[in-house]
C-alpha cells in the first residue's frame, strides 16, 4: 500500500506571532507586583488628567498632548513597561498609548492610558512589539477608544531592519509602520495621520524624538512624500527629525 505523502512536504504555514497577554507575562512575584503597579500608575494618570480636563475637546487634547508634565509621566510608564516584555535576546520595548474614549461606560472620564511591551520568546517565534499590542487594543470594543493623541516607544536605538535607517531612537519597525498609515486610512480611524509617536532612548530617555504617523514613511525613506509634513517639531533637547537623519549613528549616545 502506498504510503501517504508526509505533511512535511506541504507548503510552509504562515507563523502567526505568539501573543501573550501581561498576565501571562507576569510570572514572578516581583513582575505580578510591577505589573499592578503600572495598572495603578495608568490610572492615576487618566484621573490626574479628568480632573484638569473632565472633558475631551479639542482644545483640552491639544493641552495634553502638548503637556511637558503628561509626557514625562507617559515616557516613565513606558520605560517601566518594558519590565514586562518576553523577548529571547533581552531587546525590551516598552510603550504607552494616550487615548480619548467613549465616557457612557466610564465613569464619565474621557481619558484612557494603554501600555504594553514586545514579545518574541524565542528567536523562531514571530515578533509582536509593544505597539501592535496597543492596536490590537483598538480592536476591544469594551474599552470605548475613540481617537488615539499619541504613542509613547520607549527602548534601545538599533538600525532599522527594513530601512537601514541609523536612529538615535527606536522608531516602529516596518511592521508596525505599515499597520499605523493603514488604521490611518481606516473608513473611522481611531490612528490619524496627526497621531503623535514619541520615542526615546530606554538607557537615557531625555533623549528623544517627536514625529506623526505621516513622518516616518519620509524618515524611513518610503516614498509616501504626499503623506508627510514638511518638517516635525522637538522640545528643548530633543532631535528634530530632518533630511540628515540617516546620518546619525547610534553610539552617538554611547
Amino acid at each position: 500500500m502506498m504510503e501517504m505523502e508526509s505533511a512535511d512536504k506541504n507548503p510552509e504555514k504562515k507563523v502567526e506571532p505568539k501573543k501573550l497577554s501581561l498576565e501571562e507575562r507576569a510570572d514572578t512575584p516581583e513582575l505580578q507586583e510591577e505589573l499592578r503597579e503600572l495598572k495603578k500608575e495608568a490610572k492615576r494618570i487618566e484621573q490626574e488628567l479628568f480632573n484638569a480636563f473632565p472633558i475631551a475637546r479639542a482644545r483640552e487634547m491639544l493641552d495634553v498632548s502638548t503637556s511637558e508634565k503628561i509626557l514625562k509621566e507617559l515616557v516613565s510608564l513606558a520605560k517601566r513597561s518594558s519590565a514586562l516584555a518576553d523577548q529571547h535576546r533581552d531587546f525590551n520595548v516598552g510603550a504607552v498609548m494616550l487615548c480619548t474614549r467613549d465616557i457612557t461606560s466610564q465613569n464619565g472620564n474621557p481619558w484612557l492610558i494603554r501600555f504594553n511591551a514586545n514579545t518574541k520568546p524565542v528567536s523562531t517565534d514571530k515578533k509582536w512589539c509593544a505597539e501592535q499590542y496597543l492596536m490590537d487594543d483598538l480592536e476591544t470594543r469594551d474599552l470605548g477608544i475613540q481617537r488615539v493623541l499619541s504613542m509613547v516607544i520607549v527602548g534601545k536605538p538599533q538600525t532599522d531592519d527594513d530601512s537601514k535607517i541609523h536612529q538615535i531612537t527606536l522608531t516602529p519597525c516596518k511592521l508596525c509602520r505599515d499597520r499605523m498609515l493603514a488604521l490611518a486610512e481606516a473608513e473611522e480611524p481611531k490612528i490619524s495621520y496627526e497621531t503623535e509617536i514619541i520615542t526615546a532612548d530606554i538607557r537615557d530617555t531625555r533623549y528623544q524624538k517627536f514625529q506623526k504617523v505621516k513622518d516616518l514613511p519620509r524618515f524611513h525613506k518610503e516614498g509616501t512624500a504626499d503623506l508627510v509634513a514638511t518638517n516635525s517639531y522637538g522640545r528643548g533637547g530633543v532631535y528634530k527629525d530632518n533630511e540628515d537623519s540617516d546620518d546619525l549613528k547610534d553610539n552617538e549616545l554611547d
